[in-house]
This record gives C-alpha cells, structure tokens and sequence, in this order.
C-alpha cells in the first residue's frame, strides 16, 4: 500500500511538475526537467518495478490493486508501467514520451 502510494505521489508530482513548467512539449534542452524524469524513473525502478517484482506481464495486476485509489491513477500507473517494463522506456526521450500520453489520457478522462 505504502509503494502505491509512493508511485501515485511520484506520477503526480512528475505530471504537475511538467504541466506547471512547460505547457508546450518539453523541450530537449530542458535538463531540469529530463533530470527530474531520470529521478522519477530510478526511483520508480528502485521503490516499486524491484521490490514489487514487476514485469511487462503483471504490471496490470499491481496498478488495478486497491491502493492504486481512482481511474487516473490506475490509468497513469498503467501508461507509465507499460512503457517502462514492455517498451523499455528507460531513455529520455522515451520517458518525455510516456509523461505527454499520460497528460492526454488524463485530459481525455471525466
């Protein structure tokens, strides 16, 4: 429950941290925020995919558990997993990638 919560906490910081900086596509040159994305992603891989034992085949399970609270989060949780454990969106570009389809996922939910 506790490591949910934690991802919750670090997905939503991630995305008000990008949505209050930049409304524009991060640019490339930005290494502020690639520098906080690379810490969200190690600490993402440290605190939840390790000790979680999280692969691209049950992530799913993990983000529909019960501390994963409502839709967006569930939702966010899954974007992001998969991208991480089945794409292997570890590089910037594809960590930038995978906050703007969470952005607009959560734009697009009720």
């Amino acid at each position: 429950m506790l490591k949910t919560r934690l991802f919750v906490a670090l997905i939503l910081s991630v995305l008000l941290c990008v949505s209050a900086q930049a409304p524009e596509p991060i640019p490339e040159e930005d290494e502020g925020q690639d520098d906080y994305l690379k810490v969200f992603a190690h600490e993402y891989k440290t605190h939840i995919v390790d000790k979680q034992h999280l692969t691209c085949e049950n992530y799913e399970n993990y983000c529909n558990s019960a501390g994963v609270a409502d839709f967006a989060d569930a939702q966010s949780c899954k974007i992001w997993s998969k991208n991480y454990l089945c794409n292997h969106g570890t590089d910037i570009e594809s960590l930038r990638k995978t906050v703007h389809e969470i952005e607009a996922a959560l734009a697009k939910s009720p």
